[in-house]
């Protein structure tokens, strides 16, 4: 397993924007019963390696984006670990543990970071949901996210969320840009429901 990537002040402030557009977007429609919700629950840390951040498959899931090359590149490399030969062919590996985000404080108060570990997981209930909607009724979604992707000039990101509930799992992908007075703006966003 290769250690996570350092969380910095800069990812902290891209993954605020993106976080706080979602709590706030009237177009997402939540799962019941999270659908009467206002507020997203956020895992205290990054998800680590994963598929779903595979250039590949962030590409897939954002065609429409118009997503930079340079931010996919560096939210693969940020998220999974060094690339691997495998019978002469090249992998991106996902071994990569998950970053803390330590005593961040998120700027909407419809973003709560919560540890998700710590309720219980059945693979075949909806015994987590209940828990977690038991412990925040105000919820709308849950939500781990992924270290943010920069272009090299650091003035455009990519996040990538993933989120529940869901059937069959769902991510959110946001395109970010900062402005001249240095804050970042959500430029576009898309979900992806897998089935």
């Amino acid at each position: 397993m290769q250690p996570a990537d350092a969380v910095s002040a800069e990812d902290l402030a891209v993954l605020d924007a993106a976080l706080s557009h979602f709590a706030a977007d009237r177009e997402f429609e939540p799962y019941p019963p999270f659908m009467t919700g206002t507020r997203l629950i956020v895992h205290s840390s990054t998800f680590g390696g994963s598929a779903y951040v595979r250039h590949d498959q962030v590409r897939a899931d954002s065609s429409e984006g118009n997503l930079p090359e340079d931010a996919l590149n560096d939210l693969e490399r940020r998220n999974n670990g060094p690339l691997v030969q495998v019978s002469g062919m090249t992998f991106s590996s996902v071994r990569r543990a998950g970053a803390a985000l330590g005593t961040w404080s998120p700027a909407s108060p419809n973003v709560t970071l919560e540890d998700l570990d710590r309720y219980p997981r059945d693979r075949w209930s909806s015994v987590f949901e209940e828990a977690l909607k038991k412990a925040h009724p105000e919820a709308k979604a849950y939500v781990w996210v992924a270290l943010p992707g920069f272009s090299a000039d650091r003035r455009l990101s990519v996040v990538r969320l993933a989120f529940g509930p869901s059937t069959h799992g769902a991510m959110a992908t946001y395109y970010l840009a900062m402005d001249a007075a240095g804050t970042w703006t959500v430029t576009w966003r898309g979900f992806c429901h897998y089935v």
